[in-house]
This record gives C-alpha cells, sequence and structure tokens, in this order.
C-alpha cells in the first residue's frame, strides 16, 4: 500500500511514499478525554457552526509540519465547525521556560482542546498541566515521547542514550498516564506505536529524524497518524461533567429591563440572537454589580515580542503590581554589553507615558507598577549564546494589555444565523460564585441566545 501524504499550501510536501502506520488493536479508548471538544466539532452542521478553539503548544516539535497537517484533517472532517486553531509552540522552550509564557500565551485565548508537548522536568510539566487546569476549561491531549535512539545489532552499548531513553520510557509510561488520570486529560501513546514501526520496517531512530531529534518529512508523518486517530468522535465513551454551560435567555428573563444571570466559573460570554431591525440594541455590562473595567484581573497582557536574533520572547514574563490601563507598551534598548546579559532599557506606555529606566540583570518595576519583569525572565542573553548576534541598541521590545471584558453590550447584526455571535462579558475572574447583569440601555431589549459560563475543573486560578 502507497501512502502520499501533502501538507497545506506553502508547506514542504511529503512527496516520498511511506508503509502506513499499523492500525491499533484496540482504538476503542481513543478520544475518552477530549469528547467535548469532539462533540462540537462532530455536530456542526450547516445550520449551526459550532464555534472550536484549538492550540498546539509546546516547543519546536510542536512547530514542525506535523501540527498543520493534523490542524488541515479536522478542517477537512469538519468542514462545519467555526475553527479557531493556533500554533503557540516556542522553540527551545522546555518546561522550566514555557511555565513562565504560559498565561501571556494560553489562558486568554480559551482554547478548546491544547494538544500539548515539551520536554523537561516533571514538576514543571506538572505545574503547566495544573495551570491549564485551573484557569481554563481546556481539554488537553498530551503526546508522549518518541524514541530517538534505540540498540541496532552490531552497534556498541551507548550507555548515556540507554539511560536516557529508559528515563523517556518513564516519563511516557509512567508520568505522564498518573497526571492524566489526575487531570482527566488523555495521552497519545507515541513511543509504543512509533517503536514498532521502526521495528517492523528495519529502520533506525534516526531514520526518521532530521538532526537526531527533530522530525523529518516520515517522521512528520509519523506523528501526524498516531495523533490523528485519538482525535475521534465516539457518543458511546464515558462522559465528564462539562465545564461550559449554556442559559437559554429570553425576553420573559428579563425584569424592569434587567437580566440577571447567577453563575459559578472564571468566563461568561453573550451569544446574541438574530435581531431583525433591532439589532444595534445595547445593555450596560455590571459583574458582580461592578464595572468590569474596573476588575483588575480582566486585563490581559499578551505575550512580548521576540528577540533580535531568535524567534524566542525577548521577556518571558511581563506582571504588574498596580491596575493596568488597556494599551500598548515598548520597552527600548538604550545599552548592551559584549554578550546581551546586561541590558539597560526604557519602558513606555501608549496611555501611561514615559515609564522608568531599568537593567535587566535586577528585578524591575516601572513608576507606575503597570510593567513588573523578573531578572530571569529575559531571554535575550540564552539567544546571544545560541546566534552570537547581539541586539543592536534602539531594538524595541512591545506587547499589549487588552480588555477581556465588555462594559457596553451592543447587539451585533446577525448577518449568517449558521454561526454564533459571541461578546466576551468577563475572561479572568475568580473561579468561583458571580452574577452578571445586563441593563438595557433604551427600551429595546437586546435580542440574546444564550448566556454561555466557562468554569475550570480545578480551583485556585493564577
Amino acid at each position: 500500500m502507497r501512502i502520499l501524504v501533502c501538507l497545506a499550501v506553502g508547506l514542504t510536501a511529503f512527496a516520498q511514499p511511506w508503509p502506513p502506520v499499523p492500525a491499533e488493536a484496540h482504538p476503542e479508548r481513543f478520544g475518552h478525554g477530549i469528547q467535548r471538544t469532539m462533540a462540537l466539532l462532530a455536530t456542526s452542521t450547516p445550520e449551526h457552526r459550532n464555534p472550536v478553539r484549538i492550540l498546539f503548544y509546546g516547543q519546536s516539535i510542536t512547530k514542525q509540519e506535523w501540527s498543520q497537517a493534523v490542524a488541515q484533517d479536522l478542517r477537512t472532517r469538519f468542514p462545519y465547525a467555526d475553527l479557531s486553531i493556533e500554533n503557540r509552540a516556542i522553540g527551545g522552550y522546555s518546561t522550566e521556560f514555557l511555565i513562565r509564557t504560559l498565561p501571556h500565551d494560553v489562558y486568554g485565548f480559551c482554547p478548546d482542546l491544547i494538544i500539548f508537548h515539551d520536554f523537561g522536568g516533571q514538576d514543571n510539566y506538572t505545574k503547566i498541566i495544573e495551570g491549564i487546569r485551573q484557569n481554563t476549561t481546556a481539554e488537553i491531549l498530551m503526546q508522549s515521547y518518541y524514541p530517538t535512539w534505540f540498540p541496532a545489532e552490531g552497534d556498541p552499548v551507548d550507555e548515556a542514550r540507554v539511560k536516557r531513553e529508559a528515563a523517556n520510557d518513564a516519563y511516557s509510561f509512567e508520568f505522564m498516564p498518573k497526571l492524566c488520570e489526575k487531570h482527566g486529560c488523555e495521552v497519545v501513546d507515541v513511543r509504543r506505536p512509533w517503536s514498532e514501526y521502526l521495528k517492523t520496517n528495519k529502520l533506525r531512530a534516526s531514520a526518521v529524524l532530521r538532526d537526531g531529534v527533530h522530525l523529518n518529512g516520515q517522521g512528520n508523518y509519523l506523528l501526524t497518524e498516531i495523533t490523528k486517530r485519538h482525535l475521534r468522535y465516539d457518543p458511546s465513551l464515558p462522559r465528564k461533567e462539562n465545564p461550559v454551560r449554556t442559559v437559554r435567555v429570553s425576553e420573559s428573563d428579563w425584569k424592569e429591563g434587567v437580566l440577571r444571570v447567577e453563575f459559578e466559573g472564571n468566563r461568561v460570554e453573550i451569544v446574541a440572537a438574530k435581531g431583525g431591525a433591532y439589532h444595534a440594541a445595547a445593555a450596560d455590562v455590571r459583574i458582580d454589580g461592578k464595572v468590569p473595567s474596573s476588575l483588575q484581573e480582566l486585563y490581559f497582557i499578551t505575550r512580548p515580542t521576540d528577540t533580535f536574533a531568535v524567534d524566542w520572547p525577548s521577556v518571558n514574563r511581563v506582571s504588574n503590581t498596580k491596575p493596568l490601563l488597556a494599551e500598548d507598551w515598548t520597552l527600548r534598548v538604550l545599552e548592551t554589553n559584549e554578550d546581551d546579559s546586561k541590558w539597560k532599557f526604557e519602558v513606555t506606555g501608549s496611555r501611561t507615558g514615559a515609564d522608568g529606566v531599568g537593567v535587566s540583570t535586577e528585578r524591575f518595576e516601572s513608576k507606575s507598577g503597570r510593567v513588573v519583569i523578573e531578572p530571569g525572565d529575559y531571554g535575550v542573553n540564552r539567544a546571544f549564546r545560541l546566534r552570537k548576534q547581539l541586539t543592536p541598541v534602539g531594538f524595541e521590545v512591545t506587547w499589549r494589555v487588552v480588555p477581556m471584558f465588555t462594559d457596553r453590550y451592543v447587539s451585533p447584526r446577525v448577518a449568517d444565523p449558521a454561526r454564533e455571535y459571541v461578546t466576551v462579558a468577563a475572561s479572568g475572574l475568580s473561579n468561583g460564585r458571580h452574577v452578571l447583569e445586563l441593563r438595557a440601555a433604551g427600551k429595546t431589549l437586546p435580542p440574546l441566545r444564550e448566556i454561555r459560563i466557562y468554569r475550570p475543573a480545578a480551583a485556585g486560578a493564577n
């Protein structure tokens, strides 16, 4: 059997036919941890296109072509789903680095599904999964490690590689399944079928790798096929409690121009109904009696832009000690030393203005308290060690503070009734009990279909 796999336009095609991945003997459990997402995909119709957000996250392996092939497969199999698919993986970012970028990359996107692979220590890996579970309702499909070496007849014993592969066995077959059992995730067992494929076809591990670690065309094909078979809808599988709840809304639910919805969770959305000539009706939004813009937890800081030489964030995490404003921020380099281990810089906010000067070897807190950077979060010296390119004076790093709320809801025009028109009322709340109020701004009530509530399964949002 000859198989030809091609990627989306703009990618290098897998032009070589490779042996197929052997069928699994017991595939009936595939998809058991991601059925909420798969149900949204599978039940989308031309009359109702469910919005589905999918995030690929990890390091350089997750950035490779297989992720685009999996994304294209989902678009092909579920053409009526309203898919938003992003890949925010960062090459070279094992768990000790990725845990710092996690809030910037994941929490604001609010994915339904995260397809995750990362190397690094178990402690930080665990904290990443816990952070996702505490702050989002995402289902998690984590990939185990594929082998990069195994003994070949006639080769001398390589003790270092034997030890490394034994550690990866333990990570893949013991640590990940236990973590998934605790948090309700699903493991893609990449390691076992990968090894069987190599042995069946008499291939060395390096035959499907580009440089001993990263995937070549055949490796991308392997990881695509092994991952795809977990992305299946099976209504016979046991269903977990749905962390996303909807409350249907009718005009009778409004009392004297006020719609009041009590909910438990950290995110609430407003889904519009078709409103005819009155689609622009408005309502003021209150969360627990307060204007959403007054709630600091609803402001989201985006990931800072990349270093001069490498596509790594110049700063892994930006935080704050004082209330934020929705604005754009710029860090401008004033001086560097010979190996980029010490920057002098200034920060400026588009609304705050000039907000202080700092050096990268010390904790920086801007004059307003709206920018805090820890000394271990600068990625530039590490980038210099890799590329040996010095950051030029005047180089700028930017990020944004974006509002994850709406103070006034204005009914959108529902041009396509098959799609959902969703407005985020508030995202980033403490994961607890809250009250949403919509107060009609005029005599015409905004036409609403439902209120959608997100309640992460784990308590203790970060």
